[in-house]
């Protein structure tokens, strides 16, 4: 009796112990924040990751996506790439919106070229609450796309490891740049990966949901949906019907939404930009191929291989159509952290060597994070002199000013009335 009560006694103050140590940790992480300019920080904390990669932490998650939120908000768009920016369609199609010229479905399509209700319904809601704020819509589009993704690496990866996944998705320098821009797939896609979390009919609503941000990345990931489970129920003659209805709806939808589009393009054969996707997926496959039996153990590691290797599939289009890689292989970017940390996560002895190299691919994603940001094409912070070595305290200060004077674009060739 006195035995078990020294038991359940030990029990609690070791817990109660980790709940103390872990509150003095985010306390410490998020005066880091506060201190140290914004690069020096993402050192910081990625260094302190790599020590304690299972670390869990809400309050650090938040922090983070409000740091890479507010960087990739504050730019000046329309500028950079020779014109290709996409975000000056969004602000024409909002600025439409705010001024009552036309509504949101209208100005979507005249300026943005879509109609993915759900976004319009998303812009609409945005211009209403914040009285046309351009930032407050640009902000929080990319912040929630942001927090689906988190949830996403939250649910698979069970808590462990899903911060460290989420800050290498951010140094990875393709990321920020599409998320700046991209801003519809960017939405969509992790609305997409979270509905494959869930099964049964919450899979399907969540999948159609995301689709109705973004079609054509719902159309690339729609044979994702079909699982043994899910075939297993239906007999041959359903089986038949369902193979049909889908695959009217695929062409359907493919045809308003992705067809045309790439064969407006036509074939472009080449390498072009797939180098950079090929970079993640040489690690994602490295991994997976090292630690397969031990992936295989786990509830949902056959899941996963399997939707790594049709997104990787599907990332092979790019070759043909090398002017849409990104429209081909963004999946892809999105499922390599979570694929280098379940593999790591999986194993029942923690894989030193392996660690090692995962290490070393973090430090280089750090490099071309750095490289950009001090590079600064986007003029990230334009309204405090494009300083991006600015601390916490200042970003803070620097968000309520964007609040106030709002952000500026450059139309370039998109007119008003074209």
């Amino acid at each position: 009796m006195l035995s078990g009560v020294m038991k359940i006694n030990y029990s609690r103050s070791i817990k109660f112990g980790t709940e103390r140590f872990s509150i003095i940790i985010n306390f410490l992480i998020i005066f880091g924040y506060l201190l140290f300019p914004g690069p020096v920080y993402i050192v910081l904390l990625t260094l302190f990751l790599a020590v304690v990669p299972n670390f869990k932490s809400h309050a650090i998650a938040i922090l983070l996506m409000f740091y890479f939120s507010f960087l990739i908000a504050s730019r000046y768009s329309g500028l950079v790439w020779n014109g290709s920016d996409d975000l000056p369609s969004y602000f024409l199609a909002y600025d439409a919106i705010t001024n009552r010229d036309m509504g949101a479905i209208d100005a979507s399509f005249l300026y943005a070229k879509h109609l993915d209700f759900g976004f319009i319904w998303l812009t609409d809601l945005i211009n209403y609450l914040s009285n046309g704020n351009r930032f407050i819509y640009y902000f929080t589009v990319v912040y929630i796309s942001f927090s689906i993704y988190y949830l996403f690496l939250y649910r698979v990866l069970k808590g462990s490891y899903a911060l460290f996944a989420l800050l290498l998705f951010f140094l990875f320098f393709k990321n920020i740049h599409l998320s700046m821009h991209i801003l519809r797939s960017s939405l969509a896609i992790p609305i997409i990966l979270l509905s494959l979390t869930f099964t049964n009919y919450q899979k399907f609503i969540f999948f159609f949901f995301a689709a109705t941000f973004q079609a054509s990345s719902a159309v690339l990931a729609i044979l994702t949906l079909i699982s043994r489970d899910f075939l297993n129920r239906f007999t041959f003659m359903h089986k038949f019907i369902i193979f049909i209805l889908s695959a009217i709806a695929f062409f359907i939808v493919g045809e308003l939404y992705l067809f045309g589009k790439i064969r407006h393009a036509r074939f472009s054969i080449g390498i072009g930009n797939y180098p950079i996707i090929l970079s993640n997926i040489i690690v994602g496959v490295g991994l997976i191929l090292t630690s397969y039996k031990s992936i295989l153990k786990t509830e949902n590691g056959f899941t996963w291989i399997y939707l790594y290797g049709y997104f990787v599939f599907i990332s092979l289009f790019s070759i043909l159509f090398s002017q849409h890689t990104y429209r081909f292989s963004q999946f892809v970017l999105y499922l390599t952290p979570l694929v280098i940390f379940y593999s790591i996560s999986s194993n029942r002895c923690f894989d030193h060597l392996k660690y090692a190299l995962v290490l070393l691919y973090v430090a280089a994603s750090y490099y071309t994070f750095y490289y950009i940001l001090n590079l600064n094409e986007s003029d990230f912070y334009y309204r405090n002199s494009s300083d991006v070595f600015i601390n916490g305290f200042s970003q803070i200060r620097l968000f309520f000013d964007y609040i106030e004077f709002d952000v500026g674009y450059s139309s370039f060739w998109r007119l008003k009335h074209e």
